[in-house]
């Protein structure tokens, strides 16, 4: 436990934060190469474009519904359910 926190942590959350923020950039790509691909189709660029969107606004919907909780729970493990308070996993009680 005590490795992950001081020497794995910072990598995490920096891990977590570029994949956050690599979702929308990628789908985001995907709408303008469907421009780009399906010049002759109006329609056909303009659904891939739609769905990207729609995928976009999921992601924000997901991230704003758990992304909080993994941050709060990378900066305070011991509220995790699979953390108890004598270091292993498999807490007895």
């Amino acid at each position: 436990e005590k490795h992950w926190e001081t020497r794995c942590e910072d990598d995490w959350k920096n891990a977590f934060r570029m994949f956050t923020m690599g979702v929308p950039v990628f789908l985001s790509n995907i709408a303008c190469i469907s421009w780009l691909k399906f010049h002759y189709s109006t329609w056909a660029a303009g659904t891939v474009t739609a769905i990207a969107i729609a995928a976009t606004f999921g992601w924000v919907h997901t991230q704003n519904n758990w992304g909080w909780h993994i941050e709060r729970t990378g900066r305070n493990r011991s509220g995790h359910p699979s953390v108890s308070q004598g270091g292993s996993a498999h807490g007895s009680t």
